[in-house]
């Protein structure tokens, strides 16, 4: 390279800066030339000095570009910062609108912050909140601010797509800026554009005010004295405004609607009691009519009335076309169906008895036929198994093509009435065998006593040991049948004994030894009667002979052996309970309760258990006249017997013996005094319609408050909703879907202080068994009277 240059003589030092080399300083001559050492010193410092110039020169630069980038970073942060100090404030605003919202500001006060707050987050000069009238389709100004009053006339009511970025946005249902109404096409040529130019405004933006489902509600609308084009974040947050805006508009209008209806309503329920009490008016006067024309109806026929009115009774309504039926929440608990149930035409024919089906179908379809009401009894089966018989009234309703389409009506229960019906003709045909039994007696007495007296001179008369053998087969034949009739004399007619007062304490414990003495070691004998048992006035043999023909019932019950229960009790017997039983009356009895743990009753006999000669047991070990002559005797002394039985669990009988007064005993005709409420809340728990409605009606009679369940889990669900209300439960120990002991261990669980009240149709107090001692407090014995239940309400209550 030196050579193409013509360089003959170099001379060169490095550029170092901590010693890294940077370069070269060099000097080159084209002629031959000798470097003195002076002259490699003078290069070797010289390169020192431009090394360091060129280091220095580098440095500055690179601090000029850090100072650069420091500036910038410093612009940009003060920028942020004035972003965030506006998105503060803008925040505030929208907290501050939201605040005033909450706080429940009229609504034009609102709609004046709501314009306010836009044109601070814009940066506004002015502003205006239209609202969509709906009856017009117009828009209307709702808040304004710094207008003058011809800006506001010209522009009271706008359209859609009218020249005006509120029309546009009308239209569109978006946003409409115009960065410059001079230049617009918006305004080009309109009064609008006059308007705006007097007013001073030479910008606009228009944001619609929209519902969550879309629809407009009115525009709100921001004003600029200059030429402007909003920012992303001013647009950002003035939609933020616009959402928070329509709710609360969207929320006024729904509320200002809702006082509307509501006031509405008022009116529409005003006038609905003026015809309800203008109706109930009239129906009163027809009840007291009726009430005067059926003042002469016998006493059975009133009583006959007395429990149709105590049976539920609920509505229908049948869609013949789908099948569905409507049922009221009455005819639900009719059935003991819940409210899950489907109430469809071909379920509920399902509930009737398959006895009935035909009976049903039949009627149905001649009422349709022929264009009558429908009136017909039948029985149906609830899901706990339990027959109810129902009387069902109806009308079918038809349309233009006289096609049956609907029909309504009401169904009563009537299995009150029903039984009632049966122990009327039970009574009448036990009457009816009495007379001819008693005939028969008669007559077969007066063949039986020449048959007596000849037998006893025939023995005298054949004295070789076959005769005689033969004569007293026919003389215990024929006591026997002496003694026959004799049960049969005493069904019939009675006995009429001697009449002492009798204490029913020593009758008790004498039946009891006997059955300790005779009765099988498997059967546990038990006996219990209260120190202050009063008396009764009856013959104490024939009262012997009712209880032991009771006990060696329930022995013959219990063939494996079981428990024979014997206890009494004293008993008050108000209007109510003497209503329900045939030969009851208002008084005082004493209750003696005889219950075995046997096979029980098959429900279909039950009813016939009365009837003479009627027996289930083999030939020769029964003449079934035990409980006939027994009723006969107990119905002589003024009693009347009921019973329970439960096919596989056992019987109770309950002989109810009037009471009488002794010289420390005083029975005042029922003048007793019956404990009050004071508005506390009872639950009253139990499966029978019948069993609710008559304890509910005593308990508010007396000042009790009442809530009913018809089973334990309908039972838990109140409780759990009135806990702190209820103060005491009466539980039945026998329902469908949760039964008593389950129940009480589940409320016990909820509130271990719970006061229930345990009752059951059998008296021995074995059914509670399974439930902890210290989970009940009291035990009421099916049926109670007014007073009993009262009695035992109050103690419960007043106990610590």
């Amino acid at each position: 390279m030196f050579q193409r240059f013509g360089i003959r003589s170099v001379i060169a030092a490095p550029l170092q800066v901590k010693g890294k080399m940077i370069g070269v300083l060099g000097a080159t001559e084209k002629s031959e030339y000798a470097f003195t050492p002076v002259h490699v010193d003078f290069l070797k410092k010289l390169s020192v000095s431009v090394s360091l110039a060129i280091e220095n020169a580098r440095l500055f630069k690179n601090v000029q570009q850090e100072l650069t980038e420091r500036k910038r970073a410093e612009n940009k942060l003060i920028q942020l910062k004035k972003d965030l100090e506006a998105e503060i404030r803008d925040m505030n605003v929208l907290q501050m609108l939201s605040t005033r919202y909450i706080e429940g500001n009229d609504f034009s006060f609102l709609l004046q912050e709501i314009i306010e707050a836009a044109i601070a987050i814009t940066g506004a000069d002015k502003g205006n909140l239209q609202l969509l009238d709906p009856s017009t389709g117009k828009l209307k100004i709702a808040a304004h601010k710094n207008f003058d009053i011809h800006f506001l006339k010209f522009f009271e009511e706008v359209e859609a797509g009218e020249a005006a970025s509120c029309g546009m946005a009308m239209e569109r249902l978006e946003r409409v800026i115009v960065e410059d109404v001079t230049h617009s096409p918006i305004f080009k040529g309109s009064d609008a554009l006059d308007v705006l130019l007097d007013e001073g405004v030479l910008a606009v933006q228009s944001t619609p005010l929209l519902a969550r489902s879309g629809r407009l509600l009115g525009i709100i609308s921001t004003h600029f004295r200059q030429v402007h084009s909003p920012a992303d974040r001013e647009l950002r947050v003035i939609d933020i405004l616009a959402r928070q805006a329509a709710d609360i508009i969207e929320r006024s209008q729904a509320e200002e609607a809702l006082r509307k209806a509501h006031d509405e309503l008022e009116i529409r329920v005003q006038e609905r009691t003026a015809e309800l009490e203008e109706a109930n008016q009239a129906l009163q006067a027809e009840i007291k009519e009726r009430k005067r024309t059926e003042a002469t109806l016998a006493e059975n026929e009133e009583r006959l009335k007395l429990a149709q009115k105590a049976a539920n009774a609920g509505t229908w309504d049948w869609n013949m076309l789908t099948g569905e039926l409507k049922w009221s929440e009455e005819y639900y608990l009719i059935h003991g169906l819940t409210t899950d149930h489907e109430p469809y035409y071909k379920n509920w024919f399902k509930t009737v008895h398959p006895d009935d089906h035909d009976m049903v179908s039949k009627a149905v379809a001649q009422a349709i036929e022929q264009k009558m009401d429908i009136d017909i009894e039948f029985r149906t089966i609830r899901p706990d198994g339990n027959l109810c018989w129902l009387n069902a009234k109806g009308k079918t309703f038809y349309d233009d093509v006289n096609r049956p389409v609907r029909m309504v009506g009401i169904t009563i229960d009537i299995t009150e009435k029903k039984k009632l019906q049966a122990q009327l003709l039970q009574a009448q045909r036990m009457e009816s065998i009495g007379t001819l039994t008693g005939g028969l007696a008669h007559n077969i007495n007066n063949m039986l006593t020449p048959m007596t007296l000849s037998l006893q001179m025939l023995k005298n008369k054949f004295t070789d040991e076959q005769s005689q053998r033969l004569l007293n087969i026919l003389e215990k034949n024929t006591q026997y049948s002496a003694d026959l009739i004799k049960q049969v004399m005493s069904f019939t007619r009675g006995i009429e004994g001697e009449r002492k007062i009798i204490q029913v304490t020593e009758l008790i414990s004498e039946i009891e030894k006997i059955a300790k003495q005779t009765f099988p070691k498997s059967i546990e004998v038990r006996a219990g009667v209260p120190g202050d048992l009063w008396n009764i006035s009856g013959d104490a043999t024939q009262l012997h002979q009712v209880l032991m023909n009771m006990c060696m019932n329930a022995r013959d019950a219990m063939p494996d052996g079981g428990i024979l229960n014997i206890s009494a009790e004293n008993l008050l017997v108000d209007e109510n309970y003497a209503r329900v039983n045939i030969g009851a009356k208002a008084g005082s009895y004493v209750v003696i309760t005889v219950s075995d743990t046997g096979t029980g009753i098959p429900p279909k006999i039950l009813d016939r258990i009365f009837e003479p000669f009627f027996t289930t047991k083999e030939f020769g070990k029964g003449t079934g006249l035990c409980l006939s002559v027994s009723l006969a005797i107990v119905k002589s002394h003024g009693g009347f017997i009921d019973v329970h039985s439960e096919t596989g669990k056992g019987t109770t009988f309950r002989i109810h013996l009037p009471a009488v007064a002794t010289g420390t005993q005083e029975t005042k005709d029922l003048q007793f005094e019956l404990s009050s409420g004071k508005g506390e809340l009872i639950l009253v728990v139990d499966d029978e319609p019948s069993v609710r409605d008559i304890t509910s009606l005593i308990l508010e009679t007396k000042g009790y408050k009442v809530i009913t369940a018809d089973d334990g889990a309908e039972a838990i669900t109140l409780y759990l909703q009135y806990r702190n209300e209820i103060k005491a439960v009466i539980m039945d120990m026998m329902m469908p879907v949760m039964e008593g002991p389950q129940s009480i261990r589940a409320l016990n669980k909820i509130n271990p202080e719970i006061r229930i009240i345990a009752a059951s149709g059998l008296t021995e107090k074995d059914k509670l068994a399974k439930v902890p001692d210290n989970h009940v407090k009291a035990f009421l014995s099916k049926p109670y009277t007014a007073e009993v239940l009262l009695k035992t309400i109050y103690e419960v209550l007043s106990a610590k």
